[in-house]
């Protein structure tokens, strides 16, 4: 697995990969709109934080978005949890 640099056309994938790994670990559907989920990501995540994301076979499995001083989101596709990829992320952050 490839821990890489976010790019732009990353966006869906990422945010679709987070939100169910989000009402996985909540345990309940999230009310919020896609879209405006994907809005928050854009504006505030990407513009304040550094983003890196992992890749499996060309597919997110996991994200990281950290500033110097804290990690603001950490997720992990839910077929990948417990695999190790949050620890090697901490570890980057």
């Amino acid at each position: 697995m490839e821990v890489s640099a976010y790019e732009p056309t990353d966006a869906v994938e990422l945010v679709n990969m987070w939100r169910k790994s989000f009402e996985h670990g909540v345990g309940i559907r999230d009310p919020n709109p896609i879209e405006g989920q994907l809005a928050f990501f854009l504006n505030e995540v990407v513009p304040t934080n550094k983003v890196r994301v992992v890749k499996h076979e060309d597919s997110i499995v996991a994200f990281l978005a950290c500033k110097p001083e804290s990690i603001s989101h950490l997720y992990v596709r839910v077929r990948n949890i417990g695999h190790g990829l949050g620890s090697r992320l901490l570890e980057i952050a």
